[in-house]
């Protein structure tokens, strides 16, 4: 984990928030979007957050990345963090069953790839929100690539 609640802003003014997580691999740096438990909207929001800040990113790419002392070409990999139990989390492990969103989520990632950019990782939390208070319980993660 390399920072969390990390603004992109330049001025208050600006109409969007701040990456909820950015975390790193050997070979990827992870702009996450991270959803409540009790998340009750459409998992659209968590997408379109992961899409855009990771877009902000890749605009000032060199300069974010020095920053954060990375360097080289480390790969960026928009991702959305949900919990199971969550709206967005039911419908993401779903998603065939909404065939627009599906379709939307396809254009962001072709969108994303004519840039060098991963597509949209999704990764689902299964355990409940309060066996996580507990520091010595990690938590269970799904991925659901290939969305």
């Amino acid at each position: 984990m390399l920072d969390y609640e990390v603004p992109l802003k330049a001025t208050r003014a600006a109409k969007h928030g701040d990456i909820d997580l950015l975390a790193k691999n050997v070979d990827r740096l992870f702009v996450i979007e991270a959803k409540h438990p009790d998340a009750a909207e459409s998992p659209l929001k968590a997408i379109l957050e992961a899409y855009t800040y990771t877009r902000l990113i890749y605009t000032v790419k060199k300069a974010f990345y020095s920053n954060y002392g990375l360097f080289g070409e480390l790969p960026l990999s928009p991702t959305v963090l949900v919990f199971a139990s969550s709206m967005p989390g039911r419908q993401l492990a779903e998603i065939s069953k909404y065939p627009s969103l599906l379709s939307l989520v396809h254009k962001f990632d072709d969108s994303l790839s004519a840039e060098g950019i991963d597509a949209i990782r999704y990764y689902l939390i299964t355990n409940d929100a309060d066996e996580l208070l507990d520091y010595l319980v990690l938590p269970n993660i799904i991925e659901l690539n290939g969305v």
